[in-house]
Formats: structure tokens, sequence, C-alpha cells
């Protein structure tokens, strides 16, 4: 990269810092030491990492260069109608002139649903916060403040005792409303509660479950269909917006905005490799979602078996890549892929969920190389598939809707182990409509094998509606075309029957 534009990029980063911490703070180069473990070493200049801040589409020149991402604040949405348990999905065209308004079912938490939790003591947090705040247009209530010293000796913060744990989760507890579905823990650590009865827990399933004996059980949000965790089951699934670098959060956090209903095709790959305990476990299951979601009007998806090892344990220099899961304790290569806005990546291997140390690769890795979101443990779950995620579970959840972070708590069974990184509101998949030449045309992925829907139009928000078309046929797992040619409406809903 030229020095001049070097600076300039510099310059607009180092801009979007100030704004977000205020001239009187600043952050440190990087997170921990002066590279993240298992990349490359490479220079620093206000925590922008030049070589490996992640390759993900939209953010590379045609030269490879990594370009700073600017302060864009969330885009309040236009004023619309509303119903319980409804929401407006984006009109991308209308040649109409006029305004029209689109509700379908609700399939996910939304941004008043989250509370931010903030370190006060981490400036990391602090910045990390205010920047997710900004991008996904959290509201002020929801930003929960507290306050965890954070010291400099490299393998001091990782983790924090039962005791410190339920202090600090009385201090949560006390400034949360009730609609308050879930949490984005916005520190990199601690990332891990010991010294309760069920052993070492993850941070994000300590805050979702707790630590005692009872977060050992499978969890009743497995594989569920609600957005209302808390109503529903009495539980606030959780979230890190993690990395190594304050860079590596605003890429990320920037990755999660722009991943809002692109409606992508990708690439998935599930990779069976020589490392049977690790690929073993979820050999069948690759298999499986394979041959579920690799279809016309579904997904582009691969299993690789490279069991025998006859060819790569991983793919390389890949583009548009949307899922990758695979089993080995380190997996290469990672940098060089190009990843989709929401990507989700992770590999089954007992300490990636152990973020900043170096025995085995972190899914902080993936964060890195350009995932949005990732899963590991933090502590040996043995070869337990039921301790990792189920790729048919994590595919069907996200492309019917779910947030990042719905889909990957909802993919593990036993996740008391575990820790869930990424953005939490990277949400790819849902319904988009246009309207053109008199022609309502809505694409949507939200649609449910077995629940019969109906498209109703009105002159106001309400009513009276006309049934324009019932018992719409739909093919499950698939993205699926509704069409009305009736003329323009003001007003619809694609309704559950």
């Amino acid at each position: 990269m030229e020095r001049g534009r070097f600076c300039i990029v510099a310059w607009c980063f180092a801009a979007t810092l100030w704004l977000l911490t205020g001239p009187e703070n600043t952050w440190p180069l990087t997170l921990v030491g002066a590279a993240a473990p298992g990349s490359q070493a490479s220079a620093t200049y206000l925590g922008v990492d030049t070589t490996t801040s992640g390759n993900w589409i939209g953010h590379y020149e045609s030269e490879g260069d990594v370009i700073a991402a600017k302060a864009v604040p969330a885009s309040p949405p236009p004023p619309t109608c509303s119903a319980a348990g409804m929401e407006s999905a984006p009109i991308v065209r209308n040649d109409s002139g006029r305004k029209i308004s689109l509700l379908v079912p609700r399939s996910s938490i939304i941004p008043s649903d989250v509370a931010v939790l903030i370190n006060d003591g981490d400036q990391q947090s602090i910045a990390a916060g205010k920047y997710f705040q900004l991008r996904h247009a959290i509201p002020d209530a929801n930003m929960i403040h507290l306050r965890l010293p954070i010291t400099s000796t490299k393998g001091a913060n990782y983790a924090i005792s039962a005791q410190e744990f339920s202090a600090l989760k009385a201090q949560v507890d006390a400034q949360l409303d009730t609609n308050i579905q879930a949490y984005a823990i916005t520190w990199t650590q601690p990332y891990m509660v010991f010294g309760g009865p069920a052993g070492a827990v993850g941070i994000t399933s300590a805050f979702t479950y707790g630590y005692d004996r009872d977060a050992t059980r499978s969890s009743h949000y497995f594989n569920s269909a609600t957005y209302q965790p808390y109503t529903d089951f009495h539980i606030r699934p959780a979230m890190m917006l993690a990395g190594y670098t304050p860079q590596d959060i605003v890429s990320l956090i920037d990755r999660g905005a722009f991943a809002q209903h692109i409606l992508p095709t990708g690439n998935g790959y599930f990779i069976s490799t020589t490392d049977a305990r690790r690929s073993d476990p979820r050999y069948a299951a690759f298999r499986a979602v394979v041959g579920e979601w690799n279809h016309r009007n579904g997904l582009n998806m691969a299993f690789v078996d490279n069991s025998a090892g006859i060819a790569r344990d991983y793919i390389q220099n890949t583009p548009h890549v949307l899922f990758y899961e695979t089993g080995l304790e380190q997996v290469p290569a990672i940098n060089t892929n190009q990843y989709v806005p929401g990507a989700l990546a992770d590999h089954l291997t007992s300490f990636g969920g152990d973020l900043l140390a170096t025995s085995q690769m972190s899914i902080l890795d993936w964060i890195r190389a350009g995932a949005t979101a990732s899963y590991g443990t933090v502590t040996e779950p043995t070869a337990n598939p039921s301790k990792f995620t189920q790729p048919m579970v994590l595919v069907g959840q996200y492309f019917y809707g779910n947030t990042a972070l719905e889909a990957y708590n909802k993919s593990v069974l036993i996740p008391y182990q575990g820790v869930f990184v990424g953005d939490p509101l990277a949400r790819p998949f849902g319904t988009e409509a246009y309207f053109a030449h008199g022609v309502l045309s809505i694409k949507t992925s939200i649609l449910r094998q077995g629940i019969p829907y109906s498209l109703i139009a009105g002159r106001s928000c309400s009513g009276p509606f006309t049934t324009l078309r019932s018992n719409i046929s739909f093919s499950p797992n698939s993205y699926n075309m509704i069409t009305d040619s009736t003329g323009f409406h003001p007003y619809y809903e694609l309704i559950e029957d």
C-alpha cells in the first residue's frame, strides 16, 4: 500500500476512534502482545493490523489492501406499519413513486432486544460497545456498564471465579428490563468462569445458563423456533464481540452490519479430514446437511471427504465462503479465502474457545480471517458431538432468518463448555421485495414447512385487507418467490394462516 493512501486510511480510522472513545481515551495497539497467536507478525498503527484484518467481500481493493471502515451509523427504518409478531421487510426497488409497506412474520431478535455489556475498565470494550451501538442502532437504555479490572499480565484475565461471576451477573440483572432477550458481550477477556460445580464454563454459556450442574443439561433452546428466548425459556443467549485487536472487532461489526437481508447463495464447505478424532463426530451430519441444502433455489454446499488423505484437509484461495465447518487442531490457509458478510465458520477441537491461549487454533483466527461468527470450547469436551455445532440446525436456523447469535446458540445441544464469538445481529437471510410494472415480487427464506401462508393487502395499516393469495405453495429449505400482479397496494402483509 502506498504511504500516502495508508496515511489517509489511518487518519480516517483515527478519527473514528476519536469519535467513539473521546480524546481522553486511547486504544492499545493490540489486545495481547505484538501479534495474535498463529498470525503473521505485522505493523500496527492505531490498532489497524495492515496484514491480517480479515478477507471479506466488500472491504478489499483489487490488490488486496485493507481499507479501514468509517463509522457509518445504522439508518433508522422508515415509518411503516407494525403488528405483533411481524416485522418490516425492505422494498429494494419500487418504480411506482409511492410508498409501499410489507410486513412478514418475525423470525429473529432485533436490536432493541439486545443488552450490550461493556466493561468500563477495558478501553477496547468501551469502544467496541459504542461502535456496535452505532452500527446496529441499539437503544441507549440497553447499554449496560460494568467494571472488571484488566491487568497487563498475560493470561491473568482469561478467567474469573464463580464468585466473581455471581457478583458480575448481579450487576447486569439489576440493570435489565424484561424486554431484553439476549446479550452482546463487548470484551475479549475474561472468556471463561471456573470454580463452579460444572467446572470451567464458557462465559457466554454462564450468562445464559449459569455455572452449576443445571448448566450441563441439554438446552431447551436447541433448534427451537422462538425469537423470544427470555420470554419463552427464561434464558438470554449471549455472543462475544471479541477479537485479537480493535481493528478485528471493528471489521467484525462492519461485516455484521453489512450482512442484513443480503440473501446470499454463498458456498458452504463441510470437510471430513484425516484427523478422525475431530472429524468423525460430525461426519454423518456433514453429509446430511449437504444432501438437504445443496439444490436449486437452496445453497451451494459441498461435502469434502478427505478422511483417506487423498487431497487436502482444507480449502484455500476460495471465494464466497458462507459456511466452513471442519475438524482439525489447526486449520491452514483460512486467511486465503474470501468470506461472505455473515459467514459462519468453526472447527471441532478441544480448545478452540480458549481464545487467547496458543495450544490449538483459536476461533478468533476465524474472525480475523473474515468470518462473522464462530464457536469453540474452553476446556476438554471429549469428542461429544452434542457439545459442538450441529450443521443441519445451524444452517437451517440461519437460513430461516435467525441472527448469528440465535443460529449458533440453537445449534449446540450442550453448550456449557463453549463460547460463541461474532456479531450477534448479523442476519444475511430473511425477506426482500421489489415492485416493478405493477407487480410485487417477494423473495424470502423464512417460510417454514407445515405452516400455510397468505398474502393480503389494504389501503391502510388497519385495513380492511383483501386476500391476494392464499395457501401459498413453497419449497422447503429454499428461497421462494411470491408474486402478485393485481397492481399497486400501499400495505401488504405475508401472514401465517
